[in-house]
């Protein structure tokens, strides 16, 4: 499948809520972008019938901006009529992959090698 996309990879509350910071949000905004989001909503964020404040705080932001928050297919279809995407350069791809490959090691440096894989 030629078609792609890139998620931020948030590992669980905490890198949620600073992933999605008001002014993150507030960038997102101004430049126009989307951005589709990775997470495990079992991962910290409601702990004894409380949900994590940050990303509570996250997402009430979110929810007061008047933006369209679809499903990731959704989204991917709607950038296809508009269009984007298609075929990604090996170049790209390459860097994409670096990149990522230095984001799960810097995670599971933050967060320890046997806490990821539970």
């Amino acid at each position: 499948v030629r078609w792609w996309f890139s998620a931020s990879d948030a590992e669980g509350a905490d890198d949620f809520a600073e992933l999605l910071r008001e002014s993150a949000q507030q960038q997102l905004e101004a430049e126009g972008g989307v951005c589709i989001v990775a997470t495990h909503l079992g991962k910290g964020y409601g702990i004894q019938g409380r949900v994590h404040e940050g990303a509570r705080h996250a997402l009430e932001s979110l929810a007061r901006k008047p933006g369209w928050f679809p499903t990731v297919g959704e989204l991917l279809d709607w950038l296809r009529t508009q269009g984007r995407g298609g075929a990604l350069p090996p170049r790209e791809w390459r860097r994409m992959q670096w990149h990522w490959m230095r984001d799960l090691a810097a995670r599971k440096v933050k967060h320890g090698w046997r806490r990821m894989w539970k």
